[in-house]
């Protein structure tokens, strides 16, 4: 796999479709990032704890990481061999998401995104969306979503949404022209 620049955002879920709506933060990492970096995966609550010791991290606002107070923050570790453990979290509203793209330019266009949605009820749900340059998302539909295995999604803190998942390391982050 190849080092990513990472994508972060979070926004508005269109309540009637259900398909992103719109960015309130969007943020790119001024250097590429290699998801297999760190050793094997350790289960921590805390998503800072471990940052740039056992797992990469990314974060919105600058000096986030540092204080434990990001907007949204994204962390990436090796889980095994042949897979990564991908963590995303953000203050987010009702309804909102947080999310995370993998753009081998550091531009956001045509790549998958992997992110955290409010699914209404109080409930929380992993989605992957599809990142165009033209700017559109869509939801991708089940059979075009790879494996990936939901290890946990919740709110913390009231208004900060999470969710943790692993994905394999031959994901497709890339365009997949049909």
């Amino acid at each position: 796999m190849q080092d990513y620049y990472l994508l972060l955002s979070t926004g508005t879920v269109n309540t009637a479709t259900g398909e992103l709506a719109g960015h309130n933060i969007r943020d790119s990492s001024d250097e590429r990032f290699f998801l297999g970096a760190f050793g094997a995966a350790g289960r921590a609550e805390e998503i800072y704890f471990g940052c740039a010791d056992t797992k990469g991290c990314y974060g919105f606002m600058e000096g986030c990481l540092e204080t434990s107070d990001c907007q949204a923050v994204v962390t990436y570790q090796g889980a095994s061999e042949t897979s990564y453990l991908i963590e995303v979290q953000g203050t987010v509203a009702e309804r909102d998401y947080v999310a995370v793209g993998f753009s081998p330019d550091g531009v956001a266009g045509n790549e998958v995104v992997l992110g955290c949605q409010d699914v209404g009820g109080g409930s929380v749900g992993v989605v992957t969306y599809w990142y165009s340059t033209a700017g559109a998302e869509r939801a991708l539909e089940e059979a075009e979503n790879q494996t990936m295995a939901v290890l946990e999604t919740a709110y913390r803190d009231g208004d900060v949404i999470y969710c943790s998942f692993i994905i394999p390391s031959d994901f497709t982050l890339e365009v997949r022209i049909h």
